[in-house]
């Protein structure tokens, strides 16, 4: 795993905020200079591991093992981590927050409350028969042959009149972005449910952060996965599209609110 530190590292005994980071990997660097550290799981950027591979329990044990070597680091209070994550990394934040004491703060971005729903909710009825019967046939080409097929993860996006100019962009500026991913990602994303665990979250603290406007993780994912949880909670809604929150106004907004939230339980 590549860790990368920001400006709660320097002295000893200070909070640390962990960033959990997925595709969008600049909008994590972005916000680990503004509260803590970024991880990329294993077969993303630098990290090890096979290539692009992604299986959501798997991030959520790299996740955790970045939490033990955070709790090794002398400028690092072990009773003061916080966990961030966007996308992807929305989901996985509250998952880990659940299953693990360890984080004492948690904040979600844009995510969702079930892989199900990420991945079939978006979908007509045509296209989820379609999905089904795609993660069907490449287990069987896995079990069978040894090799599955691979998708690009941006093609629907970049076919999206929301989310076509900020991919666009940001591809371009962020290269490394690019990656195809295996479809037993989506066979196992469909097995992925957070909102069954997120209640055990308290007496620690979840915010989560939605944009109205999402249709990549919609806003009633969220509304669901807040209702879930128990207090303390805090569910803030932007009116904005799912990739607007990874800059400009929006981005200062959701970090002044993480960064809030993290001082009411860290400090």
């Amino acid at each position: 795993m590549v860790q990368e530190a920001g400006q709660s590292f320097g002295s000893v005994g200070r909070p640390m905020r962990c960033s959990s980071c997925n595709f969008e990997n600049a909008a994590g660097k972005k916000f680990c200079i503004r509260c803590g550290a970024a991880l990329f799981y294993r077969g993303f950027v630098d990290s090890e591991g096979p290539k692009w591979r992604l299986i959501p329990l798997e991030q959520i044990d790299d996740i955790r093992n970045a939490i033990t070597w955070l709790e090794a680091q002398p400028e690092v209070d072990p009773q003061k981590i916080g966990l961030w994550g966007t996308s992807f990394g929305g989901a996985h934040a509250p998952y880990v927050a659940a299953v693990d004491a360890r984080v004492k703060a948690t904040v979600g971005q844009v995510g969702f409350e079930d892989g199900a729903s990420f991945l079939l909710g978006v979908r007509g009825a045509a296209e989820r028969a379609e999905l089904i019967r795609q993660i069907e046939e490449d287990r069987r080409m896995r079990v069978l042959e040894g090799k599955g097929r691979t998708i690009d993860p941006f093609e629907r996006g970049l076919q999206n009149q929301h989310s076509r100019g900020f991919l666009s962009k940001a591809l371009q500026s962020f290269p490394q972005m690019r990656c195809l991913l295996s479809w037993q990602t989506w066979e196992k994303t469909l097995e992925y449910r957070p909102i069954e665990l997120v209640d055990r979250i308290a007496p620690r603290g979840l915010m989560l952060i939605a944009a109205r406007d999402d249709n990549i993780c919609p806003l009633k994912g969220y509304e669901k996965l807040y209702e879930a949880a128990e207090q303390p909670k805090k569910l803030v809604v932007f009116p904005i599209t799912h990739y607007e929150i990874y800059a400009g106004r929006w981005f200062k907004e959701s970090a002044d609110q993480a960064a809030g939230w993290f001082d009411l339980f860290l400090k």
